[in-house]
């Protein structure tokens, strides 16, 4: 199923999924889908699940009589869209629309018909990171609706060294080139505050040091690249703590867009709770794009890099 373009570069953003339950909570992820595919020209297919039970939410026929008003409306703003109903869990009936179609990106929210939040807690989202190759937008829910109409005008990419995270370069490439916006490339040294770390202060002051100015090295790195295909593009090294650092700098920058890898340095990944991505996606309230890892591909990266110095 992974794609070795996807690594090298070459992706789009052609054919997007929103999977509803018939609920206000997961349709809050469709101003945003639709966003995309308007500014994209990519397909959107609304999915729903069904048990096939009418004491388990919609039943088929409600299913599809849903699914058929929500399309009319997106397809009377210029949307391509078309619906598809299928029997089984949520997760297992995306990932086989995701095999058949060629799917590009997966949209939904943080919250569905339970209105618990998250889905991230071995629910929905947990489950898509596992099955998926492809990015999953999960669109943060309130109360009184979205606030306003979906726009990208920062996004924050969230970096670390490795070759996990640098899995989500190719498609923070193509948000970039899309939406014209600015890319803002984020790292968090991997060195504690001196007062949570048994060692003196000078010493971890000067770990920290080190750390910041292989970072910046780094960051600035991955920006010429960017740089050279007309990104506008943005460094920040900051924080000793990734999730709270990540969610504190895009509050502060207010920016339109986190998007981070399902894996970073640790090697850990979102079945894990505690996981860098799953802290962010709790604390913010930006939407965030999360990017399953390939373990496999980027093992073989690593392997190829060291081998050319």
């Amino acid at each position: 199923m992974h794609d070795r373009h996807r690594i090298n570069g070459s992706v789009g953003i052609r054919h997007i999924v929103t999977l509803l339950d018939g609920s206000t909570y997961a349709a809050q992820a469709l101003p945003m889908a639709q966003f995309i595919c308007e500014t994209t020209g990519a397909h959107l297919t609304l999915l729903c699940a069904t048990s096939g039970s009418p004491s388990d939410g919609l039943t088929p026929v409600e299913a599809e009589s849903y699914l058929c008003d929500v399309a009319e409306k997106i397809h009377a703003a210029g949307v391509q869209v078309n619906c598809a109903v299928r029997t089984g869990s949520p997760s297992e009936v995306t990932r086989d629309l995701v095999l058949e179609q060629g799917i590009d990106l997966v949209v939904i929210t943080t919250r569905g018909r339970s209105g618990e939040k998250n889905w991230l807690r071995e629910g929905l989202s947990s489950k898509l990171v596992h099955l998926l190759d492809i990015p999953i937008l999960l669109v943060q829910v309130f109360e009184s609706g979205p606030a306003e109409a979906p726009h990208l005008v920062r996004v924050l990419v969230a970096l670390d060294g490795s070759a996990f995270a640098e899995q989500l370069l190719p498609y923070a490439r193509v948000v970039g080139k899309l939406f014209d916006c600015e890319l803002m490339l984020m790292c968090v040294p991997a060195v504690p505050e001196s007062g949570k770390y048994r060692a003196a202060a000078s010493v971890i002051h000067a770990l920290r040091k080190q750390a910041e100015a292989s970072m910046r090295k780094y960051l600035a790195s991955v920006a010429e690249s960017l740089e050279a295909d007309g990104l506008s593009v943005r460094t920040i090294v900051t924080g000793s703590y990734p999730a709270r650092s990540i969610v504190d700098v895009g509050k502060r920058e207010a920016v339109d867009l986190i998007m981070i890898s399902s894996q970073g340095r640790g090697g850990l990944d979102l079945l894990f709770m505690g996981s860098v991505a799953q802290q962010v996606v709790q604390l913010t309230d930006s939407p965030v794009l999360i990017f399953p890892v390939n373990k496999e591909l980027a093992e073989e990266d690593e392997t190829e890099a060291l081998a050319a110095k």
